[in-house]
């Protein structure tokens, strides 16, 4: 008899009398029995004249060899024949079933009669309940937990409780500290005691950081067999994902067997391609024959698109609609960004940003503890470096101090940026000769320009924390009686090092006035605390704004203009002709530029800026803020020392003497065609600098429309993957770039594939050297610069390079950033170090170097290397299934024979837009994409793209396809695709040969003429005119 249900309690009968008068006997039990509780039988008979014993005893099911319980009991007449009895199975009792559950036999001995039934067993005795102090537990936290456990009733009952702790991978050992509550005795504590967790058997996944969409990687998965003694057989499996392109697939599994030895490890390689872009689990399982072992690991694989990143900045207006608008409404047309070197198949993101007046938050970021390394320097022993670093925090403080805004960002942040200053001050005055001017290094010449700057800062700064006016007036005097000239000039007989903090003095054409207006501005600012201890300082300060106004209007350049213009207007000498000299070198009366230098630009346009406030020409001044608002690069921050203290002082200056600008209450309308509603923003004062984000997929035209009084900007930039280029050419950095293989005997780490060397070389077009110089190198999949390498050029005795970094934020793919003092002008500046490769990829994607000026992005030079084909890592990795599963995505391939209702019944499926007989023109091969250019010799179907007879058109394949595709120059063929695959906006229109796309040989009027294409030209003419004449016939 199988195992009971329905209700809680079952009646068994028992030989059902077949004559009347024949006693009837019955048990009844649980309907199910839980081990280690104590359960109740009840018994009874009918139509009984006699005692009886009766016999309980509880077997094991089915096989019946073990007695579990073993009670007995009497019916008779005083207990009205029935009676119970109470049976407990032991909670350490292992019952064994061939069924899913476990069952227990209930045997009633009534003499003469046997009454039986197989119950149902439940290992559960009682309830067991775990209390935690919390929800969630990061590493490193206590944990606190207890135990309670119960009956089935809900009673307290004593149990044995064995508790199963499961360690994270990460994590290999387990601090353990029991505490027992006592009734009486309170909470006992025993001695905290560790344990070291290590699982015999586990596996490790070995993946890339990133991988580029369609290149073949190799990954692995390793097994290790921590056993003592004895080798361990494993199957282990890849599990299939859509994603990839694998051995493993969704119609077969991908199992391999390996043998491990006892304290080893082996790796088992796979190749995958991926597929689509994003992050993708890839899965391993393995399990050891002939134990209960099993292990699993899981790893998250990132797949980028092929490609540069690029962030192109489509517009950047002023929305003012008092002035720029009509009617009180401004209306800014925004054009979609030109995408035509997009990579196929990826998404772009468009940022809309807007902002009230800029420089709130760029103050704001300057004192923020996140962007103190991006915009501070850390004071590093020279005493250049040293200045660098306390300008943006000095002119910070001061900007806040001067508008009261430190409510807005926080009163704790002053005293942390005064600290900042205090240990720049502090350290600087190392650097203070016997003199009392500064140099870079104790021995070195004094400068004229450091000892001018520090006193130009050192002023500034007075106000915020105690400077001795000692070491400040005696630069002064230091810059007056040792290098002022007779004529008022000031000369340098001790350039900086760092050439980039002298801004605009560093390429101006007019050095010596340049320098004398920089010395003059920074004399003049320290008037009020030195002009009691200077007796000769108003006279050299005069002498000094002779010369320039002498000098003034002979004067070519726009940012010797604009620093002398501010000086003479200090005097209150700019007036008349050197007015006029100054208003009209003004470009668009709003910047004072220097061609293909934006940061002197802005720098110089905040010098004239502080003049035009002195000189209270307030018609001038707003459409010189509206520039320099304009002009910081997508991210904040100007960059460099120099224009970042000019912009700051004079846009604190700006604050201060026009308050009017305050009344800033503008309500802006964003109108996205893919948006079904408006988005609004409001910018008041109080918030004007939090910045407004929108973000859109879409690359489309739209609209902005601003109401009310004030001013804010409207910033838009376009986020995309770019295809690679050829080798552009760079108008200020020449630089090469070549990857080889290393010699065989090279040092290497353990488990690298192989190695590499990187040789980069780079020279400076300019006049003279560059000085701060960024190398921006993106590595190739699977590979990773060696670190030895890069410490010998950082701490070497030449010291090639000032710092690195390793960063992967910067980008989706690892990314090497190296800092450089200089770069020559002179001779090519070379560094060499080594790269290992982890991974073996095929069909590899080219890495980038990138240099640049850290002070003038505009600056730069990047090239893309790549090995040749020789080194084998252009080859393919995959075989057979897996290199059909990655073509699959190639075109729409074609059985041996087709027939012309096939091709036909193909033509007119659902989606397809179009049908074109082609020529292939040329082929326009490259490292990610190849390009196909074809004339469109006959239209069969016409499509979306409004495309004639004999117009060129662009078909895009990845280079994965070459091989598949085989296209021929001066051949024709027949294709067709689905409008999915129609890439970028009229005109100018690509197709993207994919999965979707019909490419077939169209043989030429004389290969028509062989017997073997005869069938296939009458087909294909016959195709052409079915299509055209009657259409499809669906």
């Amino acid at each position: 008899m199988g195992p009971a249900s329905g209700p809680s309690l079952l009646l068994l009968l028992a030989n059902l009398p077949l004559l009347l008068g024949e006693p009837l006997f019955s048990m009844i039990t649980p309907n199910i029995l839980r081990l280690g509780n104590q359960e109740t039988v009840v018994l009874e008979a009918h139509d009984l004249n006699q005692d009886v014993e009766v016999m309980v005893t509880v077997h094991d099911f089915p096989a019946k060899k073990q007695v579990l319980s073993n009670e007995k009991t009497d019916l008779t007449s005083a207990n009205d024949y029935m009676s119970t009895v109470t049976i407990r199975i032991p909670a350490d009792k292992e019952l064994v079933s061939e069924r899913g559950n476990r069952f227990v036999t209930i045997q009633a001995d009534f003499g003469a009669t046997m009454v039986e039934k197989v119950v149902l067993i439940s290992p559960q005795s009682g309830y067991l309940f775990i209390q935690t102090d919390k929800t969630i537990y990061t590493p490193g936290s206590t944990v606190l937990y207890r135990i309670f456990t119960l009956d089935h009733s809900l009673l307290p009952v004593g149990r044995s409780v064995i508790v199963v702790i499961q360690v994270p991978a990460s994590q290999d050992t387990v601090r353990l500290l029991p505490l027992t509550l006592l009734s009486r005795a309170g909470i006992c504590v025993a001695d905290p005691y560790e344990v070291t967790v290590m699982q015999d058997f586990f596996i490790d996944l070995r993946l890339p950081y990133s991988v580029v969409r369609n290149e073949q990687v190799e990954i692995r998965a390793v097994l290790y067999n921590y056993q003592e003694v004895g080798e361990l057989k494993v199957k282990v499996e890849l599990l299939y994902n859509p994603a990839f392109c694998s051995m493993a697939t969704s119609k077969k599994r991908y199992q391999q067997t390996v043998e491990i030895p006892a304290k080893s490890s082996v790796a088992v390689p796979y190749v995958i391609v991926p597929l689509k872009v994003g992050l993708h689990e890839v899965e391993v399982k393995a399990a050891v024959y002939r134990h209960f072992i099993s292990d699993g690991v899981k790893k998250t694989l990132k797949v980028v698109p092929e490609g540069v990143r690029v962030n192109k900045t489509v517009a950047i207006h002023t929305l003012n609609p008092e002035q720029k608008g009509q009617g009180g409404e401004q209306q800014v047309k925004v054009r979609a960004a030109d995408l035509s070197d997009q990579v196929p198949d990826t998404d772009s993101e468009t940022r809309i940003l807007l902002q009230g007046t800029p420089v709130a938050q760029m103050a704001e970021d300057a004192i923020d503890g996140e962007r103190l390394k991006h915009l501070i320097v850390t004071p590093s022993g020279c005493g250049e470096q040293n200045m660098i670093g306390m300008t943006p925090t000095v002119i910070s403080v001061h900007y806040l101090d001067q508008t009261e805004q430190w409510e807005r960002f926080g009163l704790e942040k002053r005293q942390e940026a005064l600290e900042l200053i205090k240990k720049g001050y502090t350290q600087q005055l190392a650097f203070r000769q016997g003199n009392s001017a500064f140099a870079a290094f104790p021995k070195r010449e004094s400068s004229t320009w450091l000892t001018a700057y520090v006193v130009k800062v050192f002023s500034l700064a007075a106000n915020l924390i105690a400077i001795d006016a000692q070491v400040l007036c005696g630069a002064v005097k230091w810059l007056i009686i040792e290098k002022q000239k007779p004529d008022g000039i000031f000369n340098e007989d001790g350039p900086v090092i760092h050439q980039e903090m002298t801004g605009g003095v560093r390429d101006s054409k007019e050095k010596e006035a340049s320098l004398t207006a920089f010395v003059l501005i920074a004399l003049k600012e320290a008037e009020d605390i030195c002009e009691g201890q200077v007796n000769s300082l108003p006279g050299s300060i005069n002498k000094a704004g002779q010369y320039l106004a002498a000098h003034y209007e002979n004067l070519q350049g726009s940012y010797s203009v604009a620093i002398a213009g501010y000086a003479l207007a200090q005097l209150g000498k700019l007036e008349g002709n050197l007015l006029r000299k100054f208003l009209s070198t003004a470009k668009d009366r709003e910047r004072w530029e220097e061609p293909g230098q934006k940061l002197y630009s802005v720098e110089a346009t905040s010098y004239a800026l502080l003049a035009l406030l002195l000189l209270k020409d307030f018609d001038f001044v707003p459409p010189v803020v509206r520039w320099l608002n304009e002009q910081r690069y997508y991210g904040g921050g100007y960059g460099s020392t120099q224009a970042t203290f000019m912009v700051f002082q004079a846009l604190a200056q700006y604050q201060k003497d026009v308050p009017d600008h305050r009344d800033l209450n503008l309500e802006v309308a964003i109108k996205l065609p893919s948006r079904s509603s408006v988005i609004k923003h409001r910018i008041v004062w109080e918030s004007a600098s939090l910045l407004r984000s929108e973000e859109t997929k879409k690359n489309e035209n739209f609209e902005v429309i601003a109401k009310g009084k004030g001013e804010g900007t409207l910033s838009v930039v376009t986020m995309y993957y770019a295809k690679l280029k050829g080798q552009a050419s760079c108008r200020k950095f020449d630089l090469r770039v070549d990857i080889q293989r290393a010699l065989e005997d090279v040092k290497r780490p353990q488990d690298a594939k192989s190695t590499m060397i990187l040789n980069i070389c780079t020279r400076y077009l300019g006049d003279q050297d560059a000085t701060m110089s960024i190398l921006d190198i993106s590595m190739m999949t699977g590979f990773s610069p060696d670190l030895s390498d890069l410490n010998e050029l950082n701490n070497g005795v030449e010291k090639y390079i000032s710092k690195y970094e390793l960063n992967k934020a910067f980008s989706n793919k690892n990314t090497l950033i190296i800092y450089l003092d200089k770069i020559s002008h002179n001779h090519e500046d070379c560094l060499s170090f080594k790269v290992h490769q982890y991974f073996n990829v095929g069909l590899i994607q080219p890495g980038s170097v990138k240099v640049y000026s850290y002070y003038n992005l505009d600056e730069n030079c990047v090239r893309f290397y790549h090995p040749e084909k020789e080194d084998g890592l252009l080859s393919k990795l995959c075989h057979q299934d897996m290199c059909r599963c990655a073509e699959e995505n190639c075109f729409m391939q074609q059985v041996d024979k087709v027939t012309h209702a096939y091709r036909l019944d193909k033509a007119c499926e659902p989606g397809i837009d179009y049908v074109y007989k082609t020529r292939l023109l040329r082929k326009e091969p490259s490292d990610d994409f190849d390009d196909y250019i074809m004339v469109i010799e006959q239209i069969i179907k016409s499509g979306s793209d409004e495309v004639r007879v004999a117009q060129e058109r662009r078909f895009i394949s990845h280079i994965k396809c070459r091989e598949a595709l085989k296209l021929q120059e001066g051949k024709y063929y027949l294709m067709w695709g689905v409008s999915s695959d129609l890439w970028g906006e009229k005109p100018n229109i690509s197709y993207i040969i994919g999965k979707d796309t019909w490419v077939e040989l169209w043989p030429q009027a004389e290969e028509c003429q062989d017997e073997e294409n005869e069938k296939q030209c009458r087909d294909l003419a016959s195709f052409a005119e079915d299509m055209i004449v009657f259409g499809c016939p669906n």
